[in-house]
């Protein structure tokens, strides 16, 4: 897509103070435009101006003259007068006079209003910013240098650069327009809260496998059907914005497969990866309670999320009679129940044995998932079981 071209125009409306209320614009350029179509676009065409382009003053022909390109810098400063154009085509209009005469007559009338009127505004000039009193006239010797925003150093964007002659007082123009820059204090301080570090940088220790054990400070906390995890046993405990005192067992956390690739990873992170849902072996411990011995177990494991935990797996036994039955098997996470509906489950064989699982309550040292049910036969018997509890206070 082809940029579309343009000037700026740098117009000064006030004669008095020429840079206190300049104005900038960008104008579009169109095909042919010249310097005085810019300005009657402006709709400035009636206003006595002084126009420079490109640092080059330009007449009443130079304008119409002068094709503007892209890029250009056209200032336009307005001046106090009357153009002699403009009175020889109102004397026309009005006298009805031919043009030649008009305009000898408009140069004439111009040339003195423009006088008077600069003689005024010299005037006014002086009287505002003369200095006062015959005390400061005898201790400073400078020639007065007389402007109506007084001296002081000021931004002059495209105007020509000062040229000094002689010896004078003079306020020399910044370089640049001022602009604010912000610079850190040195002497500031960041102040730790609750002693808390916004970051902390940690090491883990080596980690090594011997044997199929874990070399020290690692330590086995869980394993699933891809992986082992380990962790360093390096207590630590932090202050968090959203859970205030945090105690984590492990400061890392070592995932290591079963070809032995191993990753490390915080502890926080290996909570995350695994809380959505965690699933993990277990081996329960079992009670042989009534007209069952030998019981095993054997495939237990547990699947967590969250705090509600899923248990499922098989148990062999020997039943030693027909009729009722009960064992108990411990859960994977520590947990004391209260109710005996706190677990909710059921076990089978193909046709022999039916049952279901609940809690032991008041204990959490003992096998505490009661299985009762019936068996209509004698002898061994594998079943497999389902069950769901809610672990409020597990500890993993």
């Amino acid at each position: 897509m082809a940029v579309a071209q343009s000037l700026s125009v740098v117009y000064c409306p006030n004669p008095l103070r020429p840079a206190g209320e300049r104005q900038h614009k960008t104008v579009a350029l169109q095909k042919g435009d010249t310097v005085q179509s810019i300005v009657e676009r402006l709709g400035l065409h009636d206003t006595p101006l002084s126009v420079t382009l490109g640092g080059c003053r330009l007449s009443a022909v130079g304008r119409r003259a002068t094709r503007v390109r892209d890029g250009d810098v056209l200032v336009l400063q307005q001046v106090a007068g009357v153009e002699a154009a403009t009175v020889a085509a109102k004397l026309v209009m009005y006298a009805e006079v031919s043009y030649g005469t008009a305009l000898a007559i408009g140069t004439v009338l111009a040339f003195a209003a423009n006088t008077a009127i600069a003689m005024a505004l010299s005037a006014v000039a002086s009287s505002l910013t003369r200095p006062s009193g015959s005390s400061s006239q005898q201790s400073d010797n400078t020639p007065a240098v007389y402007g109506v925003e007084g001296g002081s150093n000021s931004s002059r964007p495209y105007e020509p650069l000062l040229l000094v002659l002689g010896e004078h007082r003079v306020f020399p123009d910044y370089a640049s327009r001022p602009f604010a820059e912000f610079v850190l204090d040195p002497t500031t301080k960041t102040d730790v809260i609750n002693n808390t570090p916004a970051t902390e940088m940690r090491q883990h220790p080596p980690f090594s496998v011997t044997a199929g054990n874990p070399v020290a400070p690692w330590v086995q906390i869980a394993t699933d059907d891809q992986y082992t995890y380990y962790g360093d046993n390096a207590a630590r405990t932090y202050t968090s914005s959203e859970q205030g005192k945090v105690s984590q067992p492990h400061t890392f956390v070592v995932r290591r497969s079963a070809s032995g690739t191993a990753t490390v990873a915080t502890y926080e992170d290996y909570l995350i990866l695994t809380d959505a849902q965690q699933s993990f072996q277990w081996t329960p411990a079992i009670d042989n309670t009534t007209n069952v011995s030998g019981a095993t177990a054997s495939g237990c494991r547990y699947v967590k999320t969250g705090n509600l935990v899923q248990i499922m797996g098989t148990v062999t036994f020997t039943v030693i009679a027909s009729g009722a039955i009960e064992f108990r098997l411990s859960p994977p996470t520590t947990v004391s129940f209260a109710n005996e509906s706190d677990v909710a489950g059921q076990f089978n064989d193909t046709w022999s044995v039916t049952g279901r699982v609940y809690a032991l309550t008041g204990t959490s040292t003992i096998p505490s998932l009661r299985f009762n049910g019936q068996a209509s036969s004698a002898g061994n018997k594998t079943v497999s079981f389902t069950a769901t509890y809610y672990a409020p206070s597990e500890g993993g």
